[in-house]
């Protein structure tokens, strides 16, 4: 139909990669899979205009997820297996350390990794604090850790209390 799908009029790619305005078009919720701040109309474009079918890497993945019960529950234990295969970086367990902070916080581990709502995420935002201030973890590992993006850590460090 068209060589570059901007160029089709009856899509909201536009939209999706920040050429037109949203109007009634809410990209938000699909493009929050991509990351977050400037480069998340690139990253989105880059995945549309990919030729590689590969699989997606669900694991990676930090925003909600859709799919029946089935999919969320294994999901869910993939990337618990990822977080227990975190290695240890000299004498630092990782992972202990995590789930300590998250029985401070009276939080369950798995909402941390896959957050329901705009309270696990906020929860999970202040472990990333926790984690990076008071016990001087890497971004990088922080991340790994909780199933962010060193971009997301760092938004996650950022943002005041309301």
């Amino acid at each position: 139909m068209v060589e570059d799908p901007k160029d089709y009029p009856w899509t909201s790619y536009r939209a999706y990669i920040g050429l037109v305005p949203k109007g009634f078009v809410r990209p938000d919720v699909i493009l929050e899979h991509f990351g977050c701040g400037r480069l998340v109309h690139q990253h989105y474009a880059k995945f549309v205009l990919d030729l590689d079918d590969g699989p997606v890497d669900w694991v990676q993945c930090s925003g909600v997820v859709v799919g029946d019960e089935a999919f969320v529950k294994q999901l869910n234990s993939e990337k618990e297996k990822k977080l227990d295969s975190t290695q240890n970086i000299g004498s630092v367990d990782f992972k202990k350390i995590v789930n300590e902070v998250s029985k401070q916080l009276n939080v369950a581990m798995g909402l941390l990794v896959n957050p329901l709502g705009r309270v696990n995420r906020r929860l999970r935002g202040e472990v990333c604090k926790i984690l990076v201030n008071e016990y001087g973890l890497p971004l990088r590992v922080v991340g790994k850790l909780l199933g962010l993006s060193v971009s997301g850590v760092w938004q996650a460090l950022r943002r005041k209390e309301e």
